[in-house]
Formats: structure tokens, C-alpha cells, sequence
């Protein structure tokens, strides 16, 4: 767990790189950003869906953010939004963390989060995964080249 400052606010969110035991090569890993449902939490978002063990065996970097009281507020969205920019900003200073190579996953309210952060985010993503989610309304959504999946 890693606690990030965020605007006026104190956030955190569950986090694993890839160790240098892991690493096949000195190469960057790519960055998954896992948004859980509502009443859950970054945690049980990466074990339960699978998560941990699929990024040990795929090296891949995981950020699973922790909405506050379980729930992400989509009202405040802008505040939620600068909260995961922090946050893949955190986790892409370090060196084994691939700043071109960011995919947001999401299952429910987390997908509509993951959808909002790819519209308002001042970052871009290589693609995202939205299960189960809807868009507050459609705007473009800048990718470096990469797709979404909307599954609902």
C-alpha cells in the first residue's frame, strides 16, 4: 500500500512492480491501473480477479486505487481523476515502470471511473478495458494508438 499526496487530500492505492528476480530483461514493464466496484477496495480488485498472479507471471506493473469509503466519486470526478493522475504519475517515476505503456482496467463503477479518467485525464493510455460500466456521456478519448473494450 502507498499513500500518495493528492490536492488537499491524503490517498492511497495497492501497488506491485515487478523485482529484478522477476524481470526476463531490463526493460521497462508496462503499468495496469485495476478500478474495483463500488464497496470494495484496490486489494481485493487485484486478488480476487486474478490479478496478482497473472502480473507475476506476464511482468507487469499493477496501481489499484482505493476509492474513499469504497465508493469513487463520480460527482467530484475532476478530484478523482488528478488522484490517478498522482498516482501513474507516482508509479511511472520509477525506472521499471513504462510511462508509454498504461492500460485502465475497470469492473462496474470502476469502469465508468476507468472511462471518465480516459476522457478527463491529462495522461494517455494504451488502451482500456470497461466491463460493466457506462460513460457519463461520450467524448473522445485520446490513445496512443490503442482501443477500448466495452463489454457491458
Amino acid at each position: 500500500m502507498m499513500e500518495i499526496q493528492t490536492g488537499m487530500s491524503t490517498r492511497n492505492f495497492w501497488y506491485r512492480i515487478p523485482d529484478a528476480q522477476e524481470a526476463t530483461a531490463k526493460i521497462a514493464v508496462p503499468l495496469v491501473v485495476l478500478f474495483h466496484p463500488d464497496g470494495s477496495n484496490g486489494s481485493r480488485m487485484v486478488n480476487r480477479g486474478g490479478y496478482l498472479a497473472h502480473s507475476k507471471a506476464n511482468h507487469y506493473a499493477i496501481a489499484a486505487p482505493n476509492a474513499v469509503d469504497g465508493k469513487f466519486n463520480i460527482a467530484a470526478s475532476d478530484n478523482e481523476v488528478q488522484f490517478i493522475d498522482d498516482m501513474i504519475q507516482t508509479m511511472t517515476a520509477d525506472p521499471r515502470v513504462d510511462a508509454d505503456k498504461i492500460y485502465l482496467i475497470g469492473f462496474s463503477a470502476g469502469a465508468t471511473m476507468a472511462l471518465i479518467t480516459s476522457i478527463h485525464s491529462k495522461l494517455k493510455f494504451s488502451g482500456i478495458a470497461a466491463v460493466a460500466g457506462q460513460p457519463t456521456k461520450a467524448q473522445k478519448v485520446d490513445l496512443r494508438g490503442g482501443s477500448i473494450l466495452d463489454a457491458n
